[in-house]
C-alpha cells in the first residue's frame, strides 16, 4: 500500500505516512526540502523532482553566472510560511549562498494573501531589484506580480520549477514577465 499525491508535499505528509507506515509518492510540481527527505527516508519519495534546496542553489548559481545576481543586486526572498521546509531552505541554502556571493538580501515570510502587499511594499522601500520565491505552485508569485504591476514595480524574478513557470506565465501581468522572459533567454543562452 502507498499514497500518490498531486498536492504539494509538506512536513505533515511525511509525518502522516511515517506514522501509518505507508509510503507517500509525491507527484506534485513541488518537492520538499532535503531535511524532509532525511527525516522520512522510507516514507517520502519525489521521483521526478530535485529537492527545494538543490533547486534554489541551481537557480542562484545560474542567476549569479548569468549576471543579474551580483553584489550590486538587492534581493528580496518571499518565503511561504505554511510549512517549515520553506524557512529551512532559506536558512540552509538561500541565505548562505547569497551571503557567500556578497549579495545584500532580506526575506519576508507570507502566511496569508494580505502578506503579499507587505512584502511588496518592503521590497520597494529597500530597493530590491531581484525577487526570489521559496513557495510552492506559483500562486504566491502570481499574486505578488499582480500587486507589483499595480505599483509599476518590475524587478527581476527568480523562478524555479516549483514556482510552476507555466502557471505564472498564464496568470501574471504581461508587463511583469515580458521583459523578464527576454532576460532569462539571454542568461540561458
Amino acid at each position: 500500500t502507498f499514497i500518490i499525491t498531486v498536492v504539494t508535499i509538506s512536513q505533515a505528509y511525511g509525518a502522516c505516512g511515517a506514522k501509518q507506515g505507508v509510503p507517500v509518492i509525491n507527484a506534485s510540481i513541488s518537492a520538499g526540502d532535503q531535511e524532509l527527505y532525511r527525516t522520512y527516508p522510507n516514507f517520502l519519495y519525489s521521483p521526478a523532482l530535485i529537492n527545494l534546496n538543490r533547486e534554489q542553489l541551481l537557480l542562484l548559481q545560474t542567476l549569479h553566472a548569468g549576471g543579474p545576481l551580483s553584489s550590486k543586486t538587492k534581493v528580496g526572498v518571499v518565503i511561504a510560511g505554511n510549512d517549515p521546509s520553506y524557512q529551512r531552505v532559506y536558512d540552509t541554502t538561500v541565505n548562505p549562498t547569497l551571503t557567500s556571493y556578497g549579495v545584500p538580501h532580506e526575506s519576508y515570510v507570507i502566511t496569508q494573501q494580505s502578506d503579499i502587499q507587505g512584502a511588496l511594499l518592503r521590497f520597494i522601500q529597500v530597493g530590491v531589484t531581484l525577487v526570489d520565491f521559496i513557495a510552492p505552485n506559483g500562486v504566491s508569485e502570481v499574486l505578488f506580480m499582480n500587486a507589483a504591476e499595480q505599483q509599476q514595480y518590475r524587478p527581476v524574478y527568480g523562478l524555479g520549477d516549483s514556482s510552476a513557470p507555466w502557471f505564472v506565465a498564464s496568470g501574471a501581468p504581461k508587463n511583469q514577465i515580458k521583459e523578464r522572459v527576454q532576460e532569462a533567454a539571454k542568461i540561458l543562452g
